[in-house]
């Protein structure tokens, strides 16, 4: 699970050695055996921990944020731009 939350979306190998130098664990697990045990997870958990997740956030926040008929508000407008690499 925290492998699968902390991802940056680099390469599987990269992710899992970045993975295992932040828990300070030393691991040479090959690609496919994360895979297959990724596959071995219940995707509800996900919607679990999302509702949770909200539900606290709402709770704990509820005095200081500012919220839009019980919703924090966000937006983005998709606009896609390069910024140039130089000075």
């Amino acid at each position: 699970m925290k492998y699968i939350l902390n991802k940056k979306g680099l390469t599987t190998s990269m992710e899992i050695n970045n993975f295992y130098n932040d828990i300070n664990e030393e691991e040479n697990i090959p690609n496919q055996s994360l895979l297959d045990q990724r596959l071995k997870l219940n995707p509800e958990v996900f919607k679990t921990l999302n509702t949770d997740y909200l539900r606290l956030f709402y709770q704990e926040y509820r005095k200081e944020v500012k919220l839009y008929k019980g919703y924090l508000l966000k937006a983005i407008d998709g606009s896609d731009f390069e910024i140039p690499n130089t000075k």
